[in-house]
């Protein structure tokens, strides 16, 4: 079991796959928190 009490998760929307020609266009973050050994947002 993970011993950490918050948890931030990222996730990037981007136009394609290659690094070189494509960009990212959106970011989204949720922090989630362990409360009575279970995470919640």
């Amino acid at each position: 079991m993970l011993k950490h009490q918050k948890i931030l998760l990222f996730d990037f929307e981007t136009t394609g796959l290659s690094g070189e020609r494509d960009q990212i266009i959106e970011i989204g973050a949720i922090l989630l928190e362990r409360v009575n050994d279970q995470y919640r947002v």
